[in-house]
């Protein structure tokens, strides 16, 4: 009887802390900028091997950004982190327009992933539309 009270008080209290881990964006809003396709390719970082990661965004906006606080998220199938990268906060970019951002980096587990497996997303926290207003998520 012990060892079924305890399962069940496992179950009440890790569930959650899981579903939790695996959401790609808890404090912030995924609909604002999409991925449109990425690529990535290894490279030699001097004395260790590093990958270029070269990003393509769309604004879905109806108004120009020009400063955002915001990651971009790329999971498993399996909703596991695979890389989370910042976007370039002083971003510019048009109503309807994409931008292309690069980055190197040491977490090389993107290359071998294929890419049929892989969800990206962003996650944006606030940003500053190109009339000056800003906007900032509200944690959930």
């Amino acid at each position: 009887m012990r060892s079924s009270s305890w399962r069940v008080f496992s179950l009440i209290f890790i569930l959650p802390t899981a579903a939790i881990a695996q959401d790609s964006c808890w404090s912030g809003l995924t609909d604002i900028f999409s991925v449109q396709d990425y690529d990535v390719a290894k490279v030699e970082t001097g004395y260790s091997s590093g990958m270029r990661l070269v990003v393509t965004l769309f604004n879905n906006e109806e108004r120009g950004i020009r400063m955002v606080d915001g990651s971009i998220v790329f999971q498993d199938v399996l909703d596991r982190d695979i890389l989370r990268v910042g976007i370039d906060p002083d971003q510019k970019i048009d109503s309807g327009g994409t931008v292309i951002q690069t980055g190197v980096y040491t977490n090389l587990r993107l290359l071998d992933v294929s890419k049929e497996d892989v969800l990206v997303t962003t996650c944006i926290r606030g940003l500053v539309y190109a009339d000056g207003e800003v906007f900032k998520a509200v944690e959930k």
